[in-house]
Parts: C-alpha cells; sequence; structure tokens
C-alpha cells in the first residue's frame, strides 16, 4: 500500500486473513488432483471391464496380460484389488516375477496352482510359498469380479466405474459369495460381513 513500512507489508501479508485467501487455492489443487484420480481409475476400470467382456472366461493369462498392460504404462494401481499407493510399487514387480513363472497349462487353467507346482514357482520367482499364493488369491478375486460383471451384464443391471465402487457392491451382493474351495473365498466374505455390519 502507498505510504506504508516494509516492515507493516510484512506484517500485513502474514496476517491470518491473508493466509486464508490462499487456501481456497489449496483446495483447488486437492480437487484438481482427487478429480484426475478418479479419471484415470475410471480409465483403467474401463480397461479392465473391457478385457472382462472379451473373455468368457478369466485365466490367469488374462490376468498376468492385464498386470502387464497397467505396469507398462504405470496404472496398475487402479487396475488390481488389493493393491493401493506408489510404495508398492516394488511389489508388483515381484508378482510379475510369479506370473512369468507359471507354465501354459497353468496360465489357461487346465491345472490349479498348488502343492508342487506352487513350491516350483516360488522356487523360480525366488519368492515365498505365501507370497506367491498371495498373488494367485487377488486373480482369484479378479475371477469373481468377472463372473459378477458378467452376471450384472446379462441381467442389464447399472455398471460401476472403478474398481472400488465394483469391489463395494459386490461386498453387498449375497450372490457375489466365492465358492468355498477358491482361495478368496475369506477375502470377500470378510467384505461381506464389514458391509452387513455398516448397514449398507
Amino acid at each position: 500500500m502507498p505510504g506504508e513500512s516494509t516492515a507493516s507489508a510484512r506484517k500485513r501479508l502474514h496476517t491470518p486473513r491473508t493466509r486464508r485467501r490462499v487456501l481456497p487455492h489449496d483446495d483447488c489443487q486437492r480437487s484438481v488432483a482427487a478429480t484426475a484420480r478418479m479419471a484415470a481409475a475410471k480409465k483403467a476400470f474401463a480397461k479392465l471391464t473391457t478385457a472382462f467382456a472379451a473373455a468368457p472366461r478369466w485365466t490367469l493369462g488374462h490376468f498376468k496380460a492385464h498386470l502387464k498392460e497397467g505396469m507398462d504404462k504405470e496404472s496398475w494401481k487402479t487396475m488390481l484389488p488389493g493393491v493401493r499407493g506408489s510404495a508398492q510399487v516394488a511389489e508388483m514387480k515381484d508378482s510379475m516375477k510369479v506370473l512369468d513363472a507359471l507354465q501354459g497349462d497353468e496360465l489357461d487353467g487346465s491345472h490349479r496352482v498348488e502343492g508342487l507346482r506352487l513350491t516350483r514357482v516360488a522356487r523360480a520367482s525366488e519368492q515365498s510359498r505365501s507370497y506367491c499364493a498371495d498373488i494367485l488369491t487377488r486373480y482369484d478375486q479378479t475371477v469373481l469380479l468377472h463372473r459378477w460383471f458378467h452376471r450384472r451384464q446379462s441381467n442389464g443391471l447399472p455398471m460401476p466405474e472403478t474398481l472400488e465402487d465394483a469391489t463395494q457392491m459386490m461386498s453387498r451382493d449375497p450372490q457375489s459369495r466365492p465358492p468355498r474351495e477358491s482361495r478368496a473365498n475369506r477375502a470377500m466374505r470378510a467384505a461381506q460381513r464389514r458391509a452387513a455390519r455398516r448397514g449398507f
């Protein structure tokens, strides 16, 4: 301001009133970032549902190709159940080692990866059996999502726009209960119990 000393101007710039003027700009930046994340999530899920629609049966081969595409384009964080945040980049690279260790008859679903096959995959990928089993559980979750997607599509029901929305909708759907022998059974049943406790 005219005639204002440097000290007064500095004090005025650091008053609470001036700082409050900056907050809307910060809020705007956060809103833009959130909108960008949502757009990326919708785009990634659209790719997944496109892959689902083209595959009457979802195999480990499809799962591997989908995950590899997502990692190549660095959009995998919104493409796979159970994956969140950039801190898991190294883990997901390890998961590709597990999938790369699978044989053709495992990728096409002819044989389940368990027992000695799981031990072989763990050794070939230099990962623990439990870690390999976790990757296979995530695959089983996408199998459930694939079946749920096709059933919902054939019934003409509204479809979710993101993976998170789909997971929440599945947790509230009694028909999406995993088979007893499925590795994903425990995780999906836990999600359904949480939804029931919340009352929606």
